[in-house]
């Protein structure tokens, strides 16, 4: 599983399994939801009750994924991201998903790497189809235009495609010469 950091306000411990969930050395508790992604987002991280993508679109950007249209993106990536995991020395290089949607992109790039892969979103109904769709990968609800529940300079390459890009937080959390893949999307996306 993919090392992750308290995200209670001022502290930054490591979470640690249990069995009940993920805890750190200061008792702050959190379970895993039954759909299989960690819940660390915290009351002052919601902009809204309904945070992150609709209903509707997650299942809309879903449809569009599984029916490849984005396959001319993923083969135009996979050199990078191979480029990126092979950059590190390691053979578990840790990767971070900012805005991960319902987690197409992770599998297609980083398949080998679900044990050191964490894809983060603020949207509920993503992470069930990503924690279904990537079981080995963590998966994390939590807002990151926020502080990342992520240690300082751990993350070997930071993805964003279509989602944040949080410049303080990835500066934060990169190790140095650390990858970013980064997709902006166009005024006419999808």
């Amino acid at each position: 599983m993919f090392q992750l950091c308290c995200p209670v306000r001022n502290c930054t411990s490591h979470l640690e399994p249990r069995k009940t969930g993920l805890a750190c050395a200061f008792g702050h508790h959190f379970d895993r939801a039954r759909e299989g992604y960690w819940s660390l987002i915290q009351p002052q991280d919601r902009k809204s009750v309904k945070a992150g993508d609709s209903d509707a679109a997650v299942l809309a950007r879903h449809r569009w994924l599984t029916s490849g249209h984005a396959n001319q993106l993923m083969r135009f990536l996979s050199p990078l991201a191979d480029a990126a995991a092979s950059n590190t020395g390691s053979e578990h290089p840790r990767i971070v998903d900012l805005g991960c949607g319902e987690g197409s992109f992770g599998p297609a790039l980083f398949n080998e790497f679900a044990d050191s892969f964490c894809g983060i979103d603020l949207s509920k109904r993503a992470l069930r189809f990503a924690a279904r769709g990537w079981a080995g990968a963590t998966w994390v609800l939590a807002n990151a235009d926020r502080t990342l529940p992520i240690a300082d300079t751990s993350v070997d390459c930071v993805v964003s495609l279509f989602g944040r890009r949080p410049a303080s937080e990835i500066s934060r959390i990169a190790k140095p010469g650390a990858r970013c893949i980064i997709a902006v999307p166009a005024e006419d996306d999808l």
